[in-house]
């Protein structure tokens, strides 16, 4: 059934707009190749289901109990995926929840769905989009006048377009790098003070082994408005960003009783996938099924983070299945650069010096 909907999605938006030859041609492959295409299916499970069984297996869960009553935490991207499994999670623990979305039909339905399966009323649903600055300042202006600490803050919210063309913001920033990083460096910046208070307190950043694509960072050029990049560069850059960052302002809070850490979830079936081209969507289908982690999987890590007091007092690390990795590109544990992209940062944001304080 789902394959005759793909096909039928093919059809309508691609092959029925060819001329007649076109459209006899592609009948004809779709014919020649099924029994191809069949060969191919059947092979894929054979080996595809052994291996989710060895992951189902292999897979770390968060084995920590602890409540997070009277703990406020501040999550991203909560309406789908890994941050709804977290937020689930984290709501069941007493936690109170401070959700920003961009979207807030979606975050409405979310919150309820929350509310109903935890008994957790206290859940704060407010507006942000990540990639309008203007936007994250009104929040973290709302956000600073309403709440006393945040205990945790969880940046997990990220956004994979996969169009290769390059899409800039209102603010000149390439829309992945906004939504991904840039929206989440100003927004830690302006409620820091929040942290702060918390203390100690904790600051998750969502990481990527993609980063692994983006290595050779421009910091002149961090909004690829130069040059040739796909969205897989783009993203492994906003990452690798997210890395940095995560190094850099572990450094700055050191004093301060607030750690940070970045993490890697695993290649989880999330959302993210469902806006790819519609012949990647059909490649991965059968992967994304049997051997990409659930979301609720993929969340194992973030979770431990956000609640597992052996984490406390950890800062500037990287996580990959609930424990600590040193599986990651060296240019990460570059100073010279995280500082030079935490200056470049400032300055592509807009954050003033009266604004800073960290």
């Amino acid at each position: 059934m789902i394959l005759f909907e793909f096909f039928q999605e093919v059809w309508h938006n691609n092959i029925r707009h060819l001329p007649l030859i076109g459209q006899l041609t592609c009948g004809f492959l779709a014919f020649t190749c099924l029994p191809l295409l069949v060969s191919v299916v059947s092979i894929s499970v054979c080996i595809l289901v052994p291996m989710r069984i060895i992951s189902k297996f292999t897979t770390k869960w968060c084995t920590c109990k602890n409540r997070m009553d009277g703990k406020t935490v501040l999550l991203t991207g909560a309406t789908s995926g890994i941050g709804y499994e977290a937020a689930l999670d984290l709501a069941r623990r007493g936690a109170r929840l401070i959700l920003p979305v961009r979207n807030m039909e979606k975050g409405k339905t979310v919150s309820s769905t929350i509310s109903r399966l935890t008994g957790n009323k206290n859940i704060n649903l407010k507006f942000m989009d990540l990639a309008n600055l203007d936007s994250v300042r009104e929040f973290c202006q709302s956000l600073v006048a309403e709440e006393a600490r945040i205990d945790v803050l969880i940046n997990n919210a990220g956004n994979a377009p996969w169009e290769k063309v390059i899409d800039i913001t209102d603010d000149g920033l390439e829309y992945q790098m906004a939504s991904n990083y840039f929206g989440h460096f100003l927004m830690t910046n302006l409620i820091i003070d929040l942290m702060k208070n918390a203390a100690p307190s904790r600051i998750i950043n969502m990481g990527s082994k993609v980063h692994w694509r983006s290595t050779d960072l421009d910091m002149d050029n961090l909004n690829f408005q130069r040059g040739d990049a796909g969205y897989w560069k783009i993203y492994g850059a906003s990452k690798l960003c997210m890395m940095l960052f995560t190094k850099e302002l572990s450094r700055k809070l050191e004093d301060d009783g607030v750690v940070v850490n970045t993490m890697h979830p695993g290649v989880v079936d999330t959302p993210i996938y469902d806006r790819q081209p519609t012949y990647i969507r059909l490649l991965l289908w059968i992967p994304r099924k049997i051997l990409f982690r659930s979301p609720k999987e993929g969340a194992q890590t973030l979770i431990h983070l956000a609640v597992a007091p052996e984490v406390q007092n950890i800062s500037g690390k990287y996580f990959v299945d609930c424990k600590e990795s040193s599986w990651y590109s060296c240019v990460v544990e570059d100073t010279g650069m995280a500082k030079r992209l935490w200056k470049k940062s400032c300055e592509l944001v807009q954050l003033q010096e009266k604004d800073l304080r960290i």
